[in-house]
């Protein structure tokens, strides 16, 4: 079976567990508190990006506030897009917000490689910014393995649109999963991504399979690409070592 043949079957299955027939009784959405969803604003030397989702995990002993990288250029607004080694220099704070909560940093990390989305590899698309305080903010936790073809996920996420306004998960199924990228195509056929980059992706259990980077519709189907927690634990611990044991 070649590869065309093989992708074209995992959108059909993924479109068939998305959108069963009306007796179908969809999976309950994962247990996440609405709190661990944030907002932030990216002041920066290129200026100021109020853009995305971001949310926090702990890390190697660390609180970290986690975004897509894309953010830190036009896609976010600024003038010039930030390189991953100039990213601690360049920016100068995130505040990012949940309700009358706020989520401080002064401390960018060095992503190494950190990139603006590409198509061959969305692993590249990360940022990361170390907190003192969380200010009650709830972290969430990258799971430990990966979701199947066919598995349900869910993006938490504001999106827009009056058909979904006060909801945070949107439900979708999993038509790819490699080491560099988790795509997904959502049971609705009208949801608008528009600044869900660096959103949480998270499986049935509430943990983090994925940092969402964008998507689209195509022949009536939307769909979104995120960069694997996989991936993400990896280039956490590049730019977090783990503390030595004593």
């Amino acid at each position: 079976m070649n590869a065309a043949r093989t992708a074209l079957l995992a959108v059909v299955f993924a479109l068939v567990a998305c959108q069963a027939p009306a007796e179908y009784t969809p999976p309950p959405d994962p247990k996440v508190d609405p709190a661990a969803l944030l907002r932030p604003t990216f002041d920066t030397r290129e200026g100021v990006s109020s853009a995305g989702h971001a949310f926090l995990i702990h890390h190697n002993g660390a609180t970290v506030l986690v975004s897509a990288h894309h953010i830190l250029g036009p896609a976010g607004g600024l003038k010039h897009p930030i390189a991953w080694d100039h990213v601690p220099a360049a920016v100068n704070k995130v505040t990012a917000t949940s309700g009358d909560k706020t989520v401080t940093s002064t401390r960018a990390l060095a992503i190494e490689g950190a990139r603006a989305l590409e198509p061959r590899d969305p692993s590249a698309d990360l940022s990361a910014f170390l907190v003192d305080d969380a200010a009650g903010v709830p972290a969430l936790e990258l799971a430990d393995t990966m979701p199947k073809t066919g598995d349900y996920v869910w993006l938490f996420a504001e999106v827009i649109g009056v058909a979904n306004r006060g909801r945070t998960l949107h439900r979708g199924s999993v038509s790819a999963v490699t080491d560099k990228e988790l795509r997904y195509i959502f049971a609705d056929t009208e949801l608008k991504l528009q600044a869900t980059s660096g959103a949480a992706v998270l499986d049935a259990k509430g943990k983090v399979v994925a940092v969402n980077l964008g998507g689209g519709a195509n022949v009536g189907v939307v769909f979104g690409v995120g960069n694997p927690a996989t991936s993400v634990r990896a280039r956490l611990d590049k730019a977090i070592p783990a503390p030595a044991p004593r």
